[in-house]
């Protein structure tokens, strides 16, 4: 306990944050920048995105086992799993409250502890009907952990680090989603659907140890203090009337930025679903691939998404942040007719797999994206809202996409032709994508300072 006192206490200047101006292009002098106390931070929020990644694929990947448990078709037992969608604004409201009022890292420790406690009771539901409400509850968790994750790590890393560890964090996600796949191929042949989710949440007892000692975010705690200076100035004794006050204030300023992020994010989320929700689909009933083919063609996938994570979220330090993603989008644009307009199955694997690779270009920019567009005081809601409001809006993309496709003209061999209905909501997306983002400010500081030191000449 004395030494989550001892690290809560440290002054925030000894977290080594002060190198904006500093003009770093190698990975290993970035790397070193960070001390222990920076990397255990990001290491409790990847970790923590990572588990509740595992924790949402879990649910796709044990559909058809647990409806087969509860004795329900599958298509009501999908109703999980949208209910998990559907309440993930919820949580970003509720969550981004809590964090942006009271700190971050509580609210963290909060957040992890639903997702174990929810995934030990999907363990033991005795019917769909309770399985269904812990979904829903995990939904709350999930919407909240993103945001305040992405939050905590971009004001507690030194700023020239931002960009690559933005990168580094969006792997969580689909990192989460191979250990999810892993856990079943070890577990359920044996034991069944149940014990998969009680052995997911046995990480969780780690990840609130870690969030539990770590400092609070030190750019909370300077925006607390100046609050509570201002408070005393204005005799003002009420800290939360302060608090809504200037909710408030940045709701009418940044409501229109908030609207364009939205429409931004689900343009972008109608792609990336494209390609997650419908691809196993595309590789089973459009090319009729082996499975292990489907299963590395998957893992291909992920691991694209990955690496252009990584490389978009450093490059954008020094390109800039709109740069990065506009450049992601016109290059994932150039190979739809890869992906869309061939029959023939390594084509479309190959399409898939750059197109993914550019999609997580962009998503390996977003978080220190909205951290720096979005108002300081309150970060973690406007992150958390605009993200999972796209979120909701996309989640029917499958359904839609399916639907067309039943009505397209077939393929050369008589199956349904998915890729040519997922090319053009791509490409028609796509382009939307970048139209919105031709309107986004930049919001690198160094891109930022130089944009402006050439229109003031």
């Amino acid at each position: 306990m004395r030494s989550s006192v001892a690290i809560e206490e440290m002054d925030p200047a000894s977290l080594k944050t002060d190198h904006t101006e500093m003009e770093t292009t190698n990975v290993w002098t970035l790397l070193k920048l960070m001390n222990g106390t920076q990397y255990l931070v990001f290491a409790a929020m990847f970790f923590g995105w990572c588990l509740e990644g595992m924790d949402f694929y879990l649910a796709s990947i044990t559909l058809s086992e647990v409806a087969d448990t509860f004795e329900i078709p599958i298509s009501r037992m999908a109703v999980a799993t949208t209910l998990t969608l559907a309440m993930r604004p919820v949580g970003a409201l509720l969550f981004g409250t809590l964090g942006d009022r009271f700190g971050r890292r509580w609210p963290l420790v909060a957040n992890v502890a639903v997702c174990g406690l929810v995934s030990i009771g999907s363990a033991f539901a005795p019917n769909f009907t309770i399985f269904a409400i812990l979904r829903s509850i995990f939904g709350i968790a999930m919407g909240g952990e993103w945001a305040l994750s992405a939050s905590m790590t971009m004001e507690s890393l030194p700023k020239p680090c931002h960009g690559l560890f933005s990168g580094i964090l969006h792997q969580a996600g689909p990192l989460g989603h191979i250990f999810a796949a892993l856990l079943h191929l070890g577990v359920f042949p044996s034991l069944g659907w149940r014990p998969i989710y009680w052995i997911a949440a046995i990480p969780t007892v780690v990840i609130i140890l870690m969030r539990v000692i770590i400092p609070e975010s030190p750019e909370w705690l300077r925006q607390r203090s100046e609050r509570m200076a201002r408070q005393a100035l204005e005799d003002n004794p009420s800290d939360t009337s302060s608090y809504f006050s200037s909710l408030w204030i940045d709701v009418i300023r940044y409501r229109k930025t908030a609207l364009h992020m939205v429409a931004l994010l689900a343009s972008l989320a109608f792609v990336a679903r494209s390609l997650t929700d419908l691809y196993p689909t595309v590789m089973r009933v459009q090319l009729q691939i082996p499975v292990n083919v489907t299963t590395a063609a998957l893992i291909s996938r992920d691991v694209g998404t990955m690496l252009g994570a990584v490389i978009s979220g450093y490059l954008s330090q020094y390109i800039g942040r709109r740069t990065a993603m506009l450049g992601s989008i016109a290059l994932a644009l150039a190979f739809v007719p890869l992906f869309a307009i061939p029959q023939v199955g390594w084509q479309v694997i190959l399409g898939a797999i750059i197109i993914t690779t550019f999609i997580g270009g962009f998503q390996g920019v977003l978080a220190v994206f909205l951290h720096e567009l979005g108002p300081s005081a309150n970060r973690v809601l406007f992150m958390g809202l605009t993200t999972q409001c796209a979120n909701l809006i996309t989640g029917a993309t499958a359904q839609i996409e399916s639907i067309l496709a039943e009505k397209w003209p077939r393929t050369a061999r008589g199956t349904v032709n998915f890729t040519a209905i997922m090319g053009i909501v791509m490409a028609i997306f796509l382009c939307f994508t970048l139209a919105m983002l031709y309107f986004v400010k930049e919001t690198a500081p160094k891109r930022t300072k130089a944009i402006n030191e050439k229109m003031s000449k």
